[in-house]
């Protein structure tokens, strides 16, 4: 009997619901759901490493299906060899956040004195801030 890519994502979680946070277990389901369903839940072994070259848009669904795999291979030990072992990972994203003045004022007021004035410094000192709250 050969193994679908729904069973193997189905033992993958049950063993992720004792063993990883909840949070993870959640985020993995989430991906790994998407993947089963984009490649028509085929057989483990017809998966070739294009399946995931076209599901992935984000480094975090290459990433569950990679733990998935080397999961399969190294800890249930139900496969020999994870197929999308040399698939590169893609770049990470750097975050974008900018703090809200409340939240730089909160900040600038809890430090000690000496780091306080260097942020403060920092803050005058720096004419492309905009948005910027002054009032800490």
């Amino acid at each position: 009997m050969s193994l679908t890519l729904k069973r193997l994502v189905k033992d993958f979680t049950a063993w992720a619901e004792v063993a990883l946070s909840a949070a993870t277990v959640s985020a993995y389901s989430h991906h790994l759901k998407r993947f089963v369903t984009i490649t028509r839940n085929k057989q483990v072994r017809s998966l070739r490493p294009a399946h995931l070259t076209s599901f992935h848009r984000s480094w975090h669904e290459w990433q569950a299906v990679q733990r998935l795999f080397n999961w399969a291979v190294q800890e249930a030990g139900v496969m020999k060899k994870n197929p999308f072992a040399r698939v590169r990972a893609p770049g990470r994203n750097q975050r974008k956040r900018i703090l809200t003045p409340a939240e730089v004022a909160r900040f600038i007021r809890q430090c000690s004195p000496r780091p306080r004035a260097y942020l403060l410094a920092l803050r005058e000192t720096l004419p492309r801030c905009r948005g910027v709250d002054r009032a800490a």
